[in-house]
C-alpha cells in the first residue's frame, strides 16, 4: 500500500481553512463577535448614552410606552424606537449597561451585513469584502456600533433603504419599494428627520439618472404612503396632545426649522474636513471613485456609481448647511465611502490571488479580536466618572432622601441618578444659603458636591452657615447630610 504523501494533513487543513475563509459564514461570525464582545466593560458615557438608557428605563417606571420621559419629565429628545428596544431588554434581563448598548451593537452588525450586500450589488463580491474590512478597521465606526447611541441604528435604517432601492430599481423587483418606505419609518423612529436621508438620496438619484418618471411608480408611491402612515401613527397624536412643544422639538421639525441648535455656527467646510479624521480610508475612497469610473462598462455600474455619489453628497451637503455638527453625524456616509474604498483596494490588488488575501485578512481579523477579548485593552473611552457616587449613594443614603446638587451641571445627575440609583435629582442650589434652606426641609436629605466646590462648602461649614457632615466621598465628589442636633 502506497504511503500517504508527506504534508497531506497540513494540505487538507489549509484547504479547509481556504474553504471556510471563502464562505461568508466566517466573515459574518467575526463581525458579530466584533460588535458584541465586552459591551458591559465600561459605564455608560454621560450625555447621550446615559440619556438614552434612562429614557428606556423610564418606560418601565412610568409604564408609558407612547410618550418618552427622562426620569419623570416628558422628553421629545428623539422618537421612541431605540428606547422601546431598551425597555424590552431591561424588562426581560434587568437594567444593565450591556442591554442598553445591545440594540446599537446589533444595528452595527446589521449595518455591516447590509453594507456587504450593497457593495456586492454595486461593486462586485471582491470589492464588497474589502469594503467591509475597511469599515471593521475604522475604529470610529466600530466604537460607535458599541454605544447606546442613535447614529448607527439610523445608519442601519438608511442602508436598508438603499439596499431596497437597489433591488427595486436595478433588479426590477418593484415590491422592494415597500421595504424602502418601511426603512424611512424606521429611520424616523430612531432619529426623527435626521433619519430621512433616503428621501434626498433617492430623489437626487432619480433626477440625475433621468428617471423622473420612475417617481410615479405605484410601488414607490405605496412605499412613501406606508412611511407616512407609520410615522404619523406616533407623531400625529403627539402633536395633537402637545402642540408646538412637540412640533418644534427634536422629534418634530425643529432640526429643519433651526438647522440644529440655535445660536451655533458650523462652517460649511467642517464636515468634509473632519471626514478625513474619522474615516481614515477616505483617500482610498477618493481613488475608488476614479477606479469605479474606469470600470463603468455596464449601465448598472454607471447607475451604481451615481447612487453612491448621491448618497455621499446628500449627507455631506445636509451637514454642511446645518448650524451644528458632530463628527458622529458623518457615520451616515461611511458605507458608500467604504464601497468606493473597496473598489480602490480591489484595483490595487489586481492580479493577485484574492481568495488567499481574503483568507489572510480574516485570519488577521480573528487574531486581533482574540487579543481584544483576552487582554484588558480599552475598547473605548471611559464612561461616566460618577459611577462610584451612584453605587455609594445606594449604600449610605436612604432611598427616600431628597438629593440636591450644589452647582455643577445638573444634567449629569438628573440622568445618572435615575438610571444607576433609581433616584431623581430633587433640585439644585448655587449658594451656601440656598443649600442650608434645602437641607432644612423635612425628611432625609443629601447634598451632592463635586470637587470644584469642595472649598466653598468647607468654608461655609467652618463659618457655621452649613451644618453638614460628609458621609461618603472620593477626590471627585462628596455626599453630605445634616448633622443631627445634640440633645441638651
Amino acid at each position: 500500500m502506497a504511503a500517504e504523501p508527506r504534508g497531506s494533513g497540513s494540505g487538507k487543513l489549509a484547504a479547509a481553512w481556504a474553504a471556510l475563509a471563502g464562505s461568508d459564514a466566517l466573515l459574518f461570525a467575526l463581525l458579530l463577535v466584533a460588535c458584541l464582545f465586552r459591551l458591559s466593560e465600561l459605564p455608560l458615557a454621560e450625555m447621550d448614552d446615559i440619556t438614552h438608557a434612562v429614557m428606556g428605563k423610564s418606560i418601565l417606571l412610568t409604564r408609558d410606552w407612547f410618550t418618552m420621559h427622562e426620569g419623570l419629565q416628558v422628553s421629545f429628545l428623539k422618537p421612541p424606537l431605540y428606547f422601546w428596544l431598551e425597555a424590552v431588554l431591561f424588562k426581560l434581563f434587568g437594567v444593565a449597561d450591556y442591554w442598553a448598548r445591545f440594540p446599537g451593537a446589533v444595528c452595527g452588525f446589521i449595518t455591516l451585513l447590509l453594507a456587504y450586500r450593497i457593495a456586492i450589488l454595486t461593486a462586485g463580491r471582491k470589492a464588497a469584502f474589502w469594503a467591509v474590512m475597511l469599515l471593521c478597521t475604522s475604529t470610529f465606526f466600530m466604537k460607535s456600533s458599541r454605544r447606546a447611541m442613535l447614529d448607527i441604528p439610523t445608519t442601519m435604517a438608511l442602508c436598508l433603504g438603499v439596499w431596497a432601492l437597489i433591488k427595486a430599481d436595478f433588479l426590477g423587483r418593484r415590491g422592494f419599494y415597500l421595504l424602502a418606505g418601511l426603512s424611512l419609518a424606521i429611520g424616523y423612529y430612531f432619529k426623527a428627520v435626521q433619519g430621512l436621508y433616503l428621501l434626498g438620496i433617492a430623489g437626487a438619484y432619480f433626477v440625475l439618472s433621468g428617471g423622473i418618471r420612475r417617481l410615479l411608480n405605484p410601488w414607490l408611491i405605496c412605499g412613501l404612503a406606508l412611511a407616512a402612515g407609520l410615522i404619523g401613527a406616533w407623531a400625529w397624536p403627539q402633536y395633537l396632545h402637545n402642540g408646538a412643544g412637540f412640533l418644534y422639538s427634536q422629534s418634530g421639525i425643529g432640526p429643519i426649522m433651526d438647522r440644529g441648535i440655535p445660536g451655533q455656527t458650523n462652517p460649511f467646510y467642517i464636515p468634509l474636513f473632519k471626514l478625513f479624521g474619522v474615516f481614515a480610508w477616505t483617500p482610498f475612497s477618493i481613488f475608488g471613485v476614479w477606479a469605479a469610473y474606469k470600470r463603468k462598462d455596464q449601465p448598472v455600474e454607471r447607475r451604481a456609481i451615481l447612487l453612491l455619489l448621491c448618497w455621499i453628497a446628500v449627507v455631506i451637503g445636509a451637514l454642511s448647511v446645518s448650524k451644528v455638527f458632530y463628527v458622529r453625524y458623518l457615520l451616515a456616509a461611511f458605507v458608500p465611502l467604504a464601497v468606493f474604498g473597496g473598489l480602490a483596494v480591489e484595483r490595487l490588488l489586481a492580479g493577485r490571488d484574492h481568495e488567499q488575501l481574503r483568507a489572510w485578512a480574516l485570519a488577521a481579523f480573528a487574531a486581533v479580536l482574540a487579543v481584544l477579548i483576552v487582554f484588558p485593552i480599552p475598547t473605548d473611552r471611559p464612561g461616566t466618572s460618577l459611577i462610584s457616587l451612584y453605587n455609594t449613594a445606594d449604600a449610605v443614603i436612604p432611598k427616600d432622601a431628597r438629593m440636591t446638587l450644589y452647582k455643577d451641571k445638573s444634567f449629569r445627575f438628573s440622568q445618572g441618578l435615575p438610571y444607576y440609583s433609581d433616584r431623581v435629582l430633587a433640585g439644585q442650589v448655587v449658594t451656601p444659603e440656598e443649600a442650608a434652606a434645602a437641607m432644612a426641609g423635612p425628611g432625609p436629605v443629601c447634598l451632592i458636591v463635586t470637587h470644584n466646590y469642595f472649598t466653598e462648602i468647607d468654608e461655609a461649614v467652618n463659618q457655621g452657615k452649613l451644618k453638614l457632615k460628609v458621609v461618603a466621598g472620593t477626590p471627585e465628589w462628596r455626599l453630605l447630610t445634616p448633622i443631627e442636633a445634640q440633645p441638651r
